[in-house]
């Protein structure tokens, strides 16, 4: 386990994560210019909880579409 923590309005937030996952997440967060050093708005936060959400969204319907492919193939 990795302890993550983020600043958001003058509070720290600490979150234990699983290693792997502790280290994709800080990637993402400094690539969306999320600091864990310091301060962060909160509409910083919104912004890429609400990216984060599309992106999910996409993939969800990528997968939706290839399920439907495969199985018309296999009806075939």
């Amino acid at each position: 386990m990795k302890k993550v923590s983020i600043m958001i309005d003058g509070k720290v937030f600490d979150i234990d994560l699983e290693d792997k996952f502790a280290e994709f997440l800080m990637e993402d967060l400094k690539l969306n210019k999320i600091s864990l050093n310091k301060e962060n708005k909160k509409i910083d936060i919104l912004r890429l909880y609400l990216k984060t959400l599309r992106d999910n969204f996409n993939i969800q319907e990528h997968l939706e579409i290839a399920m439907i492919k495969l199985k018309e193939k296999n009806n075939q």
